[in-house]
């Protein structure tokens, strides 16, 4: 009985730090440089990719700053990564805070593709990473 209490111990903690691991991943894969390589964008029908490029580029750090080529006259702030996967952007221009959040669809290989929380209908953007 007592050794069946330390393996159920062992286990818990395999499975604690285990979620852990994957909860931090995401956010530790986000950061870096990426740039816009593609855009799937709908006005109401089907839509497809679209390479874009001269795509802009956002660059996540550690301590939840950005900057970005985006807006030339905005080009810093901070973001925030909550548990439904939602990146939101708080850019400070300014007395102006403009607010914008994108659902991580994936981030794999290189590759993060954000879906604007914003949208009714496709409004992808595919990035590639280009620097740690």
């Amino acid at each position: 009985m007592k050794n069946y209490l330390i393996l159920t111990l062992v286990f818990s903690l395999f499975l604690l730090v285990g979620c852990r691991e994957n909860e931090e991943s995401t956010a530790t894969k986000m950061v870096g440089t990426w740039k816009l390589t593609e855009a799937k964008i709908s006005n109401g029908g089907s839509s497809t990719w679209t390479t874009i490029t001269d795509g802009y580029t956002i660059k996540l750090k550690n301590n939840n700053t950005y900057e970005t080529t985006q807006i030339p006259d905005c080009n810093t702030g901070t973001y925030s990564i909550d548990n439904n996967n939602i990146i939101k952007f708080v850019n400070s221009c300014g007395n102006t805070t403009i607010p914008n959040s994108y659902k991580i669809v994936s981030i794999d290989n290189g590759i993060l593709v954000l879906n604007g929380t914003f949208c009714i209908e496709d409004c992808n953007e595919k990035f590639q990473k280009i620097a740690e």
